[in-house]
């Protein structure tokens, strides 16, 4: 009997992993890709984009590096109170939030974290677009709250 629970806990267990990697394994070869800039100092970066809700939850969980991209950008469309946290995330990023294409918030060299519970990244005003660089850009690049942001 002891033996037929400790099995049923086993299976429910590895259900329950294999349920939490298929929702959360992240193929970023579905991602578009834009290259945004920044006007103050004309350094333009290329981004993987998410664009859906989808996408957006997921961002750059899993992935242990991004050598043929600069980050992602989240596109929310009407400005919205976003919380962002770093589950499942291998590398070390800069968040910076925007509103109306401008810089209002930045957050520099976000630690990984692989276990919960996670630290949450937040701005207490609603933004319409989020940035993840990979970490050290903002301090490399001088980039800074009141920077504005154009597509390519």
């Amino acid at each position: 009997m002891n033996s037929n629970k400790h099995f049923k806990t086993l299976l429910l267990t590895l259900c329950f992993f294999l349920y939490e990697k298929a929702h959360t394994s992240n193929n970023l070869e579905n991602h578009d890709i834009s290259n945004i800039c920044f006007n103050q100092n004309n350094k333009c970066f290329k981004l993987k984009v998410s664009d859906t809700e989808e996408k957006r939850r997921i961002g750059l969980m899993n992935i242990k590096s991004i050598n043929k991209y600069d980050g992602m950008i989240f596109i929310y469309g009407a400005p919205s109170l976003v919380d962002i946290w770093m589950l499942n995330t291998y590398i070390k990023l800069d968040l910076i939030f925007l509103k109306d294409e401008m810089i209002i918030k930045i957050i520099e060299e976000v630690k990984p974290c692989i276990k919960k519970p996670c630290k949450i990244y937040r701005h207490n005003q609603p933004i319409d677009t989020l940035i993840e660089l990979k970490g050290g850009f903002v301090n490399r690049y001088n980039l800074k709250v009141g920077d504005k942001i154009k597509s390519n």
